[in-house]
């Protein structure tokens, strides 16, 4: 009970930036262990990913996202809204220097590659023209 108290207190005296940043590092950890528990769609997305932000070459990316999706039309679309998603977020970060106190070099901001998703996006929609 004591315990509760205070971090009841350290909430009540942080600014409204850190508990942003803090609802953000809840949140990423979150995601991190969605990807690595789950067995759902997200989850699988999630992984693919990483996955594909991991990858040495366009081709690797390629090769990944069509072991992963098959030939569902479905798939590439969800996950390409993940994408999509993780490209506004991403340059939302690059732009927005009020989340991050500090070092701008932070570990999302180095895992989420504006180019490297724009590429991975790109190879998603190659895949679903391909498809077609």
């Amino acid at each position: 009970e004591h315990t509760d108290t205070r971090q009841v207190e350290q909430l009540r005296s942080m600014t409204v930036q850190e508990k942003m940043l803090l609802l953000l590092k809840l949140l990423r950890d979150r995601v991190k262990v969605e990807a690595v528990i789950g067995n759902d769609v997200h989850a699988r997305n999630l992984r693919l990913l990483a996955y594909c932000l991991k990858a040495s070459s366009d081709e690797e990316r390629s090769r990944m996202i069509k072991d992963m999706m098959g030939k569902s039309l479905d798939a590439l679309d969800i996950f390409s809204d993940l994408v999509t998603s993780s490209i506004d977020y991403a340059e939302a970060r690059n732009n927005d220097d009020s989340f991050t106190p500090g070092d701008q070099s932070s570990a999302s901001s180095s895992m989420l590659d504006v180019s490297k998703l724009q590429k991975i996006k790109f190879a998603v929609e190659r895949i679903k023209l391909s498809q077609t």
